[in-house]
């Protein structure tokens, strides 16, 4: 099992349909079946989503420029391939990194 918590800074606020796109492909690139969602809303200044994999959950929040994103798994799972697509989605300051094994 692995749980990545990493926070980064976006230029821009994300709508619902860009959101709900980022976590579709993200779960794709870990190869993690999607059980439920895109579930996603938008607030004046940010934007917050979650996908329900069948290993278990990626979660977005976005207010303003700052983002927070949560990918736990049951399943293994490369965390350069995470960093490769947020960097394809132009996400900046990538820190915080964190991924435990569980």
């Amino acid at each position: 099992m692995q749980h990545l918590l990493l926070s980064a800074r976006l230029p821009i606020v994300l709508d619902i349909g860009s959101v709900s796109k980022l976590l579709e492909e993200l779960a794709e690139v870990l190869e993690l079946k999607v059980a439920f969602g895109p579930a996603a809303t938008a607030f004046e200044d940010g934007a917050s989503a979650f996908v329900i994999v069948s290993e278990s959950h990626i979660s977005f929040h976005q207010v303003q420029e700052k983002v927070w994103i949560d990918v736990f798994s049951c399943k293994d799972f490369r965390i350069e391939k995470v960093l490769d697509m947020l960097n394809r989605w132009e996400f900046k300051d990538l820190k915080n990194l964190c991924c435990l094994k569980r």
